[in-house]
């Protein structure tokens, strides 16, 4: 355990840090159809709203540009879109959220932004086990859609919402902020993905389920993938502060491991180190100052617009499982490592009770009532560290 231990809530109280941020995986393009549109006007895009507040503090103050928002300053416009529909299981949400934000339309069913936007945010943070009943309808009507991390809470969830956006051609991405900030490249092009050996990589978290795949997601930037197998040893996901161990296929010199440790680097809040250097890449308070979202907001906004989506339907996939397989190891194998192909597909993790931000009842409920009990289960007794 490292001796400058720092969490990030840390980083987010402002402690005196800084850094440049490297590590973004190449942008793949998965969606070889372009669709160009021809517009003099913001792209029009909806938000199906849930518990997280990543929609409330950070994406749509950068999106809409609505001055003091949460008592923070008026940010200038950063992208091309603008939110025009909102809708939220919780009644009222949707109201006050569009209020804030001058968002024109607040929609009564889940799925009545069809034909009406140009792209969708899905950022139901608390119904990762409904995603896939909530971009069913979208997917099929090929409206390109944005899902917030993670995509599923089982292999078999993302391969659905995989396979149907296949089917349908329908552009989809998901992921964290980490994996797009514009920086992150340098560790791509000083490390290409067949020379990468053992790493240690950095990530300041809260709890393992909510904020631990961010680490999961920059390493994955950073290293890629092709994972032979996953553990994460902690005394308690809940609290953080555990190790995920990657065990990679052979790339031409043999299998290689890395580890991902749910703590930051006295200067950095996520960072990635390389067995043969002394040189840490990462990024700290200047990246988070300089809101880190705006990269990825930027990337759905491409993919919106031309359907080029950043990820492969496979890389989703995997990058999903290697989630969903560091939680099996806590929850069934006592840390060990597992295999990405020894657990059953459709193994759910739920949404644990006991990670920060105390999931909201009466939101799982919603979905409950909305999709049929069987359709995503809550999982309260997932709750223990």
């Amino acid at each position: 355990m490292s001796s400058h231990y720092f969490t990030r809530r840390d980083f987010i109280r402002g402690g005196t840090v800084s850094g440049v941020c490297a590590g973004m995986t190449s942008v793949t393009q998965a969606h070889t159809e372009t669709k160009v549109k021809s517009r003099s006007e913001f792209l029009k895009t909806g938000i199906i709203l849930g518990g997280g507040n990543h929609s409330q503090n950070m994406w749509a103050r950068l999106i809409n540009a609505v001055p003091d928002v949460n008592n923070i300053p008026y940010t200038p416009r950063r992208t091309g879109m603008e939110i025009t529909h909102v809708w939220a299981v919780i009644p009222g949400w949707a109201e006050t959220f569009a209020d804030t934000f001058g968002v024109k339309n607040v929609v009564k069913r889940f799925d009545d932004m069809i034909g009406e936007v140009d792209g969708l945010f899905i950022d139901a943070f608390f119904g990762t086990p409904y995603y896939y009943h909530l971009a069913k309808p979208y997917i099929e009507a090929n409206v390109p859609l944005f899902i917030n991390r993670p995509l599923a809470d089982s292999v078999g969830k993302a391969k659905d919402i995989t396979q149907l956006a296949k089917k349908h051609n329908t552009p989809i991405m998901t992921g964290s902020s980490f994996e797009f900030l514009e920086s992150t490249m340098s560790v791509k092009n000083r490390y290409p993905f067949n020379t990468v050996k053992d790493f240690d990589s950095y990530n300041a978290t809260s709890d393992f389920y909510s904020h631990g795949v961010h680490g999961l997601l920059f390493t994955y930037a950073c290293v890629g993938g092709n994972m032979e197998a996953v553990g994460h040893r902690t005394k308690s996901w809940i609290q953080g502060g555990g190790i995920t161990d990657v065990v990679y296929k052979d790339r031409g010199d043999g299998p290689f491991m890395g580890k991902i440790h749910d703590y930051s680097t006295e200067k950095y809040l996520c960072a990635i180190k390389f067995r043969d250097s002394d040189q840490y890449y990462g990024f700290g308070q200047s990246d988070w100052d300089q809101f880190m979202w705006i990269h990825m907001l930027q990337q759905a906004e491409i993919m919106f617009e031309t359907g080029l989506m950043p990820h492969t339907h496979e890389q989703i996939v995997e990058k999903t499982a290697m989630f969903v397989a560091a939680f099996y190891s806590i929850l069934r194998e006592n840390g060990d490592l597992v295999g990405l192909d020894d657990f059953d597909e459709d193994w759910e993790i739920g949404v644990p009770w006991g990670h920060s931000g105390n999931p909201s009842i009466e939101e799982q409920d919603g979905y409950r009532k909305l999709f049929g009990e069987e359709k995503g289960e809550l999982r309260p007794d997932r709750t223990m560290g």
